[in-house]
């Protein structure tokens, strides 16, 4: 459970909410949601009392948020604080009351609510969510969404749900026929049983056995019993969001430790302060014997090696080109960078990276603390152990770290108090499940100043005091010069630590909100370097999902694009039948061996070599056009057409016709395309034909003399011309094509600001363009549809409520209102990341509801994951 947000809405089929969160500091408006439904709703999400910069990116994430009816949990008596029912109960639906007996967010008694709540007024509701199984009673077991599913019945904690299509559930405006967008009513699965298998995989093993379920979540240690199930594949190899990590507490509480662990402590609170320290401990974990060791189970991998913050699978923001310590150790000094290298200069007195606390640490009095494990997690104790005896062993016996378990039933008000007030554990291990697949989601946990991970282990107090954050290093932390300097400097002086980390964290805000795409990759990828030079981290795995599916799935409808849905989640309308799906099969005639052709069928083009086939799918009942690509000096038959799939495969032969006599070119040149767009020309004659596909102005093709006809493929937003006919007789030809746009008229589309002082400068980011102006009101002409904006820019010292949304525009003027509000002298805290970063899939989600692994019409296995937790093997 978490914060709960609330908002009217009114009783309008297209009406737009207006969410509050309230935080540490003062209460943060958000974005505006486009919503096709009626009532009012509530954001459930996940805090500790800390301020949620990135919520509106978490509310669009299927794992951590869901919407509801605002007036539900009064109607089901879940006794949320501060909500005292509706207007019209009925199952919670109608409009309701906010708190301070409000409804609507401008009125004085909810801005006074806001204003009077205490920070963490929502924990000790949000902490019930310990209480597993039974987390909130009130509201927990009766979950119910204004998504694609609704419970009808009420949920046993015991045994699961089943899930109904919801009537009342409308897809997102203009989303139907896009990729990625969910289905619209009546069109997806009916039913959907829901089974929790509180302890243990019994039930859905057995009814795999027996045949009965599309699917089912299993533990790494049942793979052998799925893998020797007949009627059953793996689709291992997914990547999750989900990354694993050993943290150094570099500055944890000895006091606190000692209570924990009295044994053979024998270092210093601030012992991992020294990048060299840190760089030979994280050089010295054997990642290969672990990854194959730990993360492999009867061949099948369950965890691969990655490095930073960012993991595989992010889109191109996972940092390749970044040396990220792999394999086991290996012992050699004169390599710059080696683990033995790092002890070297660590225990070298003239050395910039010379720690006087190692001189301590001998042979016959060894540095010694506790790796902090869990009673039980027999696997996390064997890698430590490894870890362990690599320090030992590469540090001379000068460093002897041992696990300790600790008890977390038993010890749990000191375990408690070690989590929640203060850092106990030197070297310890946790895990981060991303709300919403995008660089800041990893950076600001991980790398941020007093984050879920840099508080506790304080990072930026230790690295910006002395002797960690020398004046004389370079700080112009917001320049470039900067950032490409400490991502280049090769490796870190330890009174620099401050420096660069602070570049870091500069840069961390700036990349958040870049709108150039490549120029972010390239900001993130640098930020990346820097951390992998300071050493916070051992990274290691990140989580691969495996998924099982019966023969009558077809495979290639998984989900294995962790940016879509994220943790290998199998979203619930994308899975289909084998039966339902058949393949496409090209086989040539007449081509030389080795000689390249290709076919592009439905927007994907295949290549290969003759005689080899070429083929597609598999694709379900329906007509989808295709094209041969030009063979220089063949004529083809059937050169276009379409693949028509009813009940069947499909498979044709293309018979190549050599062209002996003398050739000429053709040359198509067309008007009218937007520079850079894909467009197609067809031509037939009596030898066969030939398709030219490009995307510049002129697409050209060598024919023998001959009578011709052409023909244009389509090209998205504009009109197809009309095709003709040409001949070919002793020289070349042009043939010009005119394209004209269809675009749809435009409506206005108005952003008017308050709060801003007169003639201030302010931007809007809407639809890929940023709009500037410096009167109270912004316009843009848009076609309809339904759009992200975001608020790109203002005065230093206030912020836009809302800061973004979406915006839908249905054959009328719209128009959006900004609040901005000052922060008094100074300038605004860390602001969130920007609308426009979101997964494609972000608006989709705010309006459903997606469960944990698909089985279409069999069962579930469900975990509760906090976002934040303490690594367990799977």
């Amino acid at each position: 459970m978490g914060r709960g947000i609330h908002a009217p809405l009114n009783n309008t089929p297209q009406s737009i909410l207006s969410a509050f969160l309230v935080n540490d500091s003062a209460f943060c408006p958000l974005p505006t949601v486009a919503l096709a439904t009626n009532g009012c709703v509530t954001f459930n999400v996940g805090a500790s009392g800390e301020a949620w910069p990135f919520f509106l990116n978490l509310i669009a994430d299927n794992l951590g948020a869901s919407i509801e009816p605002c007036g539900w949990y009064s109607a089901h008596g879940g006794g949320v604080p501060g909500f005292n029912g509706t207007y019209a109960s009925t199952n919670g639906d109608g409009p309701c009351w906010l708190p301070g007996n409000s409804t609507s967010t401008t009125d004085p008694g909810f801005l006074s609510y806001l204003e009077n709540t205490p920070a963490k007024a929502w924990d000790t509701f949000e902490m019930e969510a310990n209480n597993i199984p039974a987390i909130q009673p009130g509201v927990q077991w009766s979950d119910v969404g204004s998504g694609p599913y609704s419970v009808e019945n009420p949920i046993d904690p015991d045994m699961g749900y089943t899930l109904h299509a919801n009537p009342d559930y409308h897809a997102p405006v203009g989303c139907a026929g896009r990729p990625g967008c969910m289905p619209v009513k009546g069109t997806y699965a009916a039913n959907v049983d829901v089974v929790w298998e509180a302890s243990g995989d019994t039930e859905g093993l057995n009814e795999m056995a027996a045949g009965q379920a599309d699917s089912a979540g299993f533990f790494s240690t049942d793979t052998q019993t799925v893998q020797a199930l007949g009627d059953y594949r793996l689709a291992p190899g997914i990547p999750a969001m989900t990354i694993f990590f050993d943290p150094f507490g570099l500055n944890f509480s000895l006091t606190g430790l000692l209570q924990l662990d009295p044994g053979n402590i024998s270092i210093p609170s601030n012992f991992f302060q020294n990048v060299a320290l840190r760089q030979f401990l994280v050089n010295s974990y054997p990642y290969g014997t672990i990854d194959l060791g730990s993360d492999t189970v009867n061949g099948t991998v369950f965890g691969e090696p990655y490095g930073g913050a960012i993991p595989h699978g992010t889109g191109e923001y996972y940092p390749v080109n970044v040396s990220w310590p792999a394999g086991d150790p290996s012992a050699n000094a004169s390599e710059v960078g080696n683990v033995s290298w790092w002890w070297a200069e660590a225990t070298t007195p003239n050395s910039s990276w010379y720690d006087p606390q190692l001189s301590n640490c001998t042979v016959s009095s060894p540095c010694q603390w506790p790796m902090i494990s869990v009673l039980g997690d027999s696997v996390l104790n064997w890698e430590f152990k490894e870890w362990d005896s690599e320090i030992f062993s590469l540090s001379g016996g000068a460093l002897d770290p041992y696990v300790f378990d600790y008890y977390p039933q038993t010890i749990c008000p000191i375990m408690c108090t070690c989590e929640i007030s203060v850092n106990c554990f030197p070297v310890y291990s946790w895990g981060w499940v991303a709300d919403y697949p995008d660089p800041s989601d990893f950076m600001a946990p991980m790398y941020y100043p007093n984050n879920s991970y840099t508080a506790p282990d304080e990072v930026s107090e230790t690295l910006e005091s002395a002797p960690n954050n020398a004046s004389t290093c370079p700080n112009d932390y917001g320049e470039w010069s900067n950032l490409t300097y400490w991502a280049n400097v090769g490796q870190i002086p330890t009174d620099c630590q401050g420096a660069a980390y602070d570049t870091m964290v500069a840069w961390m805000n700036a990349s958040a909100y870049e709108t150039n795409v490549p120029y972010r990759i390239l900001e993130y990828n640098l930020i990346e370097h820097i951390a992998n030079e300071l050493a916070l981290y051992v990274y290691d795995p990140q989580q691969l999902t495996v998924v099982d599916y019966a023969d009558w799935i077809e495979g290639s409808t998984l989900n294995t694009n962790p940016m879509n849905g994220g943790e290998g989640i199998q979203l619930w309308y994308g899975w289909g039948y084998a039966s339902n799906y058949f393949d496409a099969t090209f086989n040539e005639a007449g081509l030389a061996i080795g000689t390249n052709w290709s076919v592009t069928v439905a927007g994907v083009t295949e290549n290969t070599t003759a005689p080899n086939a070429i083929s597609f799918g598999p694709f379900v009942n329906g007509t989808y056009p295709y094209e041969v690509g030009v063979v220089p000096g063949y004529l083809v038959s059937s050169a276009s057409g379409n693949v028509t799939i009813n009940g069947t495969a499909f498979a044709r032969v293309l018979v190549f016709t050599p062209q002996t006599q003398l050739i000429y070119t053709v040359s198509f040149q067309e008007t009218g395309l937007k520079d850079g767009a894909q467009w197609s020309v067809v031509v037939a004659g009596p030898l066969g034909g030939a398709t030219v596909r490009g995307g510049t102005s002129a697409l050209n093709i060598s024919l023998i003399p001959g009578s011709y006809a052409y023909s244009l493929g389509p090209v998205t937003g504009y009109f197809t011309p009309a095709g003709g006919m040409f001949n070919v007789t002793d020289q070349s030809v042009t043939v010009n094509i005119t394209y004209v746009s269809t675009t749809p008229l435009d409506y206005p589309v108005s952003f008017t600001e308050t709060g801003l002082p007169s003639g201030s400068s302010w931007s809007i980011d809407i639809n890929g363009s940023t709009v500037h102006n410096t009167t109270p009101t912004i316009s843009v002409n848009l076609p309809n549809g339904s759009y992200s904006w975001g608020v790109a820019s203002q005065p230093v010292g206030y912020a836009g409520h809302p800061s973004g949304g979406s915006v839908v525009v249905e054959g009328n003027p719209t128009s959006v209102s900004v609040i901005f509000a000052g922060f008094g002298p100074g300038p605004a805290t860390v602001p969130p990341p920007p609308w426009n970063y979101f997964s494609p899939l972000a608006w989709m989600l705010v309006g459903g509801l997606t469960i944990g692994t698909l089985a279409l019409a069999g069962l579930y296995r469900w975990r509760v994951i906090r976002r934040r937790f303490p690594r367990t093997k799977w």
